[in-house]
């Protein structure tokens, strides 16, 4: 029996469809392994600091928002690991981390209004990370057809990883930097090194750390 997968013009919600379940596994296992391996490196914690403003948390997340939106549009067979660990950073920060600020709960207008944009951020980055792991799929979905499954669902390759040499940065430090500097940003490079260093606003941790890899098949 032949495996029929979506088109690459499929919508992200088939992922809920029982029946593609089978041909989503590869994928399915490689994201698994990804998220598993960027939350045993520390690349999705993230620390408040009670004495920044909740205002420029709301900032940060929309400028990494921004910044994630468009690598999904550049996304290609070599960056989409990044952008899917981008994406889950995020929505782990907009969910997990940001609500704990003192500040969430405010009822002032100009923060409540910042609250409600980030909320509606939060469900156009899931709509968005759903494309992304359905590209991952059909990607992975491909390689196993081919035989280049390592059963962690990627090609072995052999990359350097230069986001070790990159510096260090806190929250705090980025956050001073744009209030002295409210010069527009140019348009990050879009590089795959890059991306991580361009969601470094969200969290220390989560710079200058390498995408992980498979290991070899043995």
């Amino acid at each position: 029996m032949t495996t029929t997968i979506p088109s690459t013009n499929a919508k992200a919600s088939e992922s809920d469809n029982p029946t593609d379940m089978g041909w989503r596994l590869p994928g399915q296992h490689h994201r698994s392994y990804l998220l598993s391996t960027d939350e045993e490196s520390g690349g999705s914690d993230f620390t408040l600091n009670a004495t920044v403003p909740i205002g420029k948390y709301y900032q940060v997340s929309r400028r990494a928002y921004h910044q994630f939106r468009d690598s999904v549009v550049h996304m290609n067979d070599n960056n989409v690991d990044e952008i899917y660990l981008m994406g889950n950073r995020l929505i782990k920060f907009l969910t997990s981390v940001l609500p704990q600020h003192s500040q969430y709960g405010s009822n002032h207008e100009d923060l409540v209004e910042a609250r409600d944009e980030v909320k509606l951020v939060l469900v156009e980055a899931g709509r968005m990370l759903s494309e992304v792991a359905l590209y991952i799929d059909r990607l992975e979905f491909d390689r196993e057809q081919n035989g280049h499954y390592d059963g962690h669902g990627s090609e072995e390759e052999d990359e350097d990883d230069d986001d070790d040499d990159e510096e260090e940065h806190s929250l705090e430090d980025i956050i001073e930097e744009e209030d002295q500097d409210d010069a527009p940003h140019p348009p990050p490079p879009r590089s795959s090194a890059a991306w991580e260093a361009d969601f470094a606003p969200l969290g220390a941790s989560a710079r200058s750390r390498p995408l992980p890899q498979s290991p070899p098949s043995s």
